[in-house]
């Protein structure tokens, strides 16, 4: 389980939901780690994934062993681990 906090709120995976996602506007999504977990997901890899919304988010992460992706928008994203970000300003 990948449990995160989107603008100040407690969200977590489940394995019937491995998505953690933004919302319509600017968010800050921080995680302590995104679980590599055992379910497909959009990149093609596996685990937990921790999308930002369609506008400009900030996305930081601890060990990333799924997908952290920016979508939409100038989005920064750092991890401190694993599979690098994806979608994200350099």
């Amino acid at each position: 389980m990948t449990s995160c906090q989107v603008n100040g709120q407690n969200r977590s995976t489940s394995p019937m939901n491995p998505t953690i996602s933004g919302t319509p506007g600017n968010d800050y999504i921080t995680c302590l780690s995104v679980d590599a977990g055992t379910t497909g997901n959009l990149s093609g890899m596996t685990g937990a994934e921790v999308r930002g919304g369609p506008e400009n988010d900030v996305l930081r992460t601890g060990f990333n062993g799924g997908t952290v992706a920016g979508d939409l928008g100038l989005d920064y994203c750092r991890t401190a681990g694993g599979n690098p970000p994806v979608t994200c300003e350099a």
